[in-house]
């Protein structure tokens, strides 16, 4: 690739040179067909999240007629409601016991009700590390 090709023009290319001189030189380096994908293969160096939380919407569509520029809008999606589960890591189980429960809620203000369930983990696990933050993270084997 020629240093105007990736400027795209003259005048690009004199804007760019006081910008650059006198720092080293570098070369770009483009990945070749057989490397295009990035792979992690240092599983050793890999440490569990300590909390994920998996949740699901459930909405309807709900028909308006809105228009933006160009665009006219026939319905929208209203959430009606969600199921939240928070998983745990580092035998933290036993110590959230509380917070594990999954949760399931249909009804109104549901994004409303869905942030107040996030909130109210969120408080519950910044109680649990206060509580147990000395304790020494478990670092993955190669079984893990």
């Amino acid at each position: 690739v020629s240093f105007d090709a990736r400027y795209n023009g003259k005048e690009k290319v004199e804007n760019h040179i006081p910008y650059c001189e006198g720092k080293p030189l570098a070369r770009i380096i483009y990945p070749s067909d057989d490397k295009k994908v990035i792979r992690f293969t240092k599983n050793s160096a890999q440490q569990l999240a300590p909390v994920v939380i998996y949740a699901d919407f459930e909405a309807y569509q709900e028909p308006t007629c809105k228009e933006t520029g160009n665009t006219k809008y026939i319905s929208e999606h209203k959430i009606s409601g969600f199921c939240i589960k928070p998983t745990f890591q580092y035998n933290l189980e036993e110590k959230c016991e509380n917070l594990i429960k999954a949760t399931n809620y249909t009804g109104e203000n549901a994004t409303g009700e869905f942030m107040d369930c996030i909130i109210s983990i969120a408080q519950g696990m910044e109680n649990v590390y206060k509580e147990y933050a000395n304790e020494p993270i478990q670092k993955l084997d190669k079984d893990s």
